[in-house]
């Protein structure tokens, strides 16, 4: 394959391009965020495209507080599925040093494919609030739609709390890949330990009109509602290194499985919390941000899930959270899951992407500037023709212009992330997948000796 070929992620809809507006008020930051059920073959120019759908970041703390921000909170719950007490550490070994420069190429995020209207609608329950479904469940209110199918808050006339109800669409490859994440989360589910309930409870499964439906538990906001209804700013250090906490057990708990997600994002990590658990806090840029005073995460969406033992897809993961390995077409396992992890934290500790970028090229040459030069037996294994490496350093030169000036302002890792937490992002963002460092190295080194 020529990596040129697979120029966007596997995605929602072919990229827009268009005109920049320079804005001297506000700094831009784009985002493009993917199902990864498909892959989306869009026109190659090696630059970085950016999507026609943006979201303004407001700076103001009285948007945090706003009304429309707590009703933000309340509705999300659960959203990712559609398709998807704090320590006291040392401030210094904690914080980035500054924001992630990636946000000059904008403050706005495109919409996640999670919070739009999917624009094929075939196929799809299309009932309103108030419909008794299975004769056990009455729609409340919608709460994403996506890809696969709509996902619904429901009351349930035999339990005494809500649930979310994933109900697939009438089509056969559809609720062939539902039942297999039936399947996988019924095996997750069935274990014991900690792990078990870091990952998301599906109570049953059920057929409805043609439609497959899965019976989740009802959990609050994922990790992208959070930080999406703080306008991108930070999360408090105590905050991400409870949920790293959390993130390295549950990747421990799936490699005793055998299995590997496939898709760690932050639309695919959900806060186990309730309303009145928030509080305001003072983030480390200074501003007032909303969060929960325990963090508690859990991971959810399964649809992608494979077994080591099964056969496995070329490509995987939202483009933005995929390892190198993965775009080398080098083969994947469960380290692929701890990239993915690894730009998730940095993303949480930074409020921006770690690699925001559209193009195989680019994301190669955006990885090389922040960690390093790629091992040279990874350049020479790899099958994927026309890589753009001279002497082991990838050559600019493919990359348009604006592209490079890009990447060059780019801050390496050890400059960005300083202390213990930058050391911990270095190990779990190890460009060699051989070495790149285990969950349980993680819990040795950071957790275990804080407990």
């Amino acid at each position: 394959m020529n990596l040129s070929d697979d120029n966007d992620e596997k995605g929602d809809g072919k990229m827009k391009k268009k005109k920049k507006k320079k804005k001297k008020s506000k700094k831009k930051r784009k985002r493009s965020l993917s199902s990864s059920s498909s892959t989306n073959t869009a026109n190659n120019n090696n630059n970085n495209n950016h999507t026609s759908s943006k979201r303004t970041k407001h700076h103001t703390s009285s948007y945090v507080r706003s009304t429309s921000f707590s009703s933000t909170f309340r509705s999300s719950s659960l959203r990712a599925m559609s398709f998807s007490s704090y320590r006291s550490l040392p401030s210094s070994s904690l914080q980035p040093r500054s924001h992630s420069l990636l946000a000059q190429r904008g403050t706005s995020r495109p919409k996640s494919p999670i919070q739009t209207t999917h624009p094929d609608k075939t196929f799809h329950y299309t009932q309103r609030p108030g419909t008794v479904i299975d004769s056990k469940y009455t729609i409340i209110s919608d709460i994403g739609l996506g890809t696969f199918g709509r996902v619904v808050k429901c009351s349930s006339v035999t339990e005494p709390f809500n649930v979310a109800i994933k109900i697939i669409r009438k089509i056969k490859k559809y609720i062939d890949s539902a039942r297999i994440e039936a399947d996988v989360l019924r095996d997750v589910n069935r274990q014991g330990g900690r792990g078990r309930s870091l990952c998301v409870r599906m109570w049953g499964t059920f057929m409805w009109e043609g439609h497959f439906c899965l019976i989740f538990e009802e959990l609050g906001l994922s990790l992208y509602d959070l930080l999406k209804g703080n306008g991108y700013e930070r999360f408090p250090m105590g905050f991400n290194w409870d949920v790293a906490r959390d993130l390295v057990d549950v990747m421990e708990f799936l490699k005793g499985r055998n299995l590997v997600h496939t898709d760690i994002k932050l639309e695919n990590i959900l806060l186990d919390v309730k309303e009145s658990d928030y509080v305001y806090q003072t983030s480390p840029g200074g501003r007032q941000i909303r969060v929960p005073k325990v963090a508690k995460v859990k991971l959810c969406d399964f649809g992608g899930a494979t077994y080591d033992n099964e056969r496995k897809g070329r490509v995987i993961n939202t483009r933005q959270y995929r390892a190198p390995e993965v775009i080398l077409e080098l083969g994947w396992s469960t380290p692929s899951d701890m990239w993915s992890v690894g730009c998730v934290l940095a993303e949480i500790s930074s409020g921006n992407l770690l690699f925001s970028t559209h193009s195989n090229f680019e994301h190669l040459a955006l990885i090389e500037r922040t960690l390093g030069r790629f091992p040279r037996h990874m350049i020479e294994r790899s099958p994927v023709k026309n890589l753009p490496f001279v002497d082991g350093v990838h050559d600019n030169a493919v990359l348009s212009g604006e592209s490079r000036r890009y990447v060059q302002k780019v801050r390496r890792m050890e400059e960005e992330y300083v202390g213990e937490w930058g050391d911990l992002l270095r190990g779990v963002l190890e460009i060699d997948p051989g070495r790149r460092w285990k969950a349980s190295e993680c819990l040795h080194s950071y957790f275990r000796k804080r407990i």
